[in-house]
């Protein structure tokens, strides 16, 4: 591993894995970063060279590598764009893990289109009152929840007599099919001002 050149090494360097990547340490380097071109550099990238790998069971229940190429990931995240309106105003909160493939929808589509994707860091013990102050908090206009979580989140509301979040404009619901009584609760609660 390279030594460090920075003027004020942090704990974080210490715990990089053994690696041969360039360094850059933006304290020491900054002259030299300066003189770097201020044009875009070119990529090599096509639109069927890989974007990621998706591991799924499909319906086999064995596990498989699907493959998404550049094409992939930029339609989805162009209708994803423009079937959610996204713009630059909007704070997209990443709730689902960078593991998991609702990830991409979090966060592509939003920074394709100047938004700002917010990283959810409360946790999983977190309480339904923690979550809803969390998003008022972060000004989130955009959520994308699990239908479990969105159940519960409902319930907490309904008891809580909370107010939504103002900022929140679109409530994106998937993964398993949501109740009917949770959609009524959730109108009468004024999700039905919502996108």
């Amino acid at each position: 591993m390279p030594r460090c050149r920075c003027s004020s090494p942090n704990s974080t360097w210490g715990a990089l894995p053994e690696h041969h990547a360039t360094v850059v340490c933006l304290d020491a380097d900054w002259k030299a970063i300066a003189q770097a071109p201020r044009e875009n550099p070119q990529g090599g990238a096509t639109a069927e060279n890989l974007a990621y790998v998706i591991y799924t069971s499909g319906s086999t229940g064995r596990p498989k590598g699907v493959l998404i190429p550049h094409r992939g990931l930029v339609n989805h995240s162009v209708a994803v764009a423009a079937s959610y309106g996204l713009g630059s105003a909007d704070r997209v909160l990443q709730f689902a893990s960078s593991s998991f493939d609702i990830a991409v929808e979090e966060i592509f589509p939003t920074w394709s289109t100047g938004g700002a994707v917010i990283a959810y860091s409360l946790g999983p013990s977190a309480s339904v009152t923690e979550f809803l102050e969390a998003i008022d908090g972060a000004q989130i206009t955009v959520l994308n929840l699990p239908t479990a979580f969105w159940h519960e989140m409902v319930h907490g509301l309904t008891l809580s007599k909370a107010p939504l979040a103002p900022k929140l404009r679109l409530v994106v619901v998937g993964g398993e099919k949501a109740a009917a009584t949770a959609f009524t609760r959730w109108q009468a609660l004024g999700g039905d001002r919502l996108r």
